[in-house]
């Protein structure tokens, strides 16, 4: 399996979506209010992260964050904050023109990835605040 080519994956990925009719517009799992809401909040964390501000990251990890540790658990927030970026990323990489959106990829997975790091770290530490 580590020696199968990159379009085979790609092939048989797409084979089993199609014939197992797994993937749904986010619009259509979280319906269409909610989704633009939660959609469109990520779109200013990455334009500041480009800018190199931080109010805007740091009113949603004093905002946002701490309401939804004190609702749910930490990996429910880390998994359906990732399911939203896997949604937003390939769309937004698409609309890039094709010589930036390899290095647009490449800068929007670190940057997911160190952003939920903070969530997550965010998370656990107003969790145990709050005594849970």
């Amino acid at each position: 399996m580590l020696r199968t080519r990159p379009d085979d994956v790609a092939r048989r990925v797409a084979e089993r979506l199609e014939a197992h009719q797994v993937t749904q517009p986010i619009m259509t799992l979280l319906g269409a209010k909610q989704a633009t809401s939660m959609v469109a909040a990520l779109f200013p964390l990455i334009i500041e992260a480009l800018d190199g501000g931080n109010n805007v990251r740091q009113s949603y990890l004093d905002m946002v964050v701490p309401t939804s540790a004190s609702q749910t658990e930490v990996p429910v927030i880390v998994h359906e904050s990732y399911r939203m970026w896997m949604y937003l990323l390939p769309d937004l990489v698409g609309r890039l023109p094709e010589s930036f959106q390899g290095p647009a990829a490449a800068w929007l997975a670190d940057f997911v990835s160190d952003w939920m790091r903070t969530v997550e770290a965010r998370a656990l530490v107003e969790q145990a605040r709050l005594g849970m």
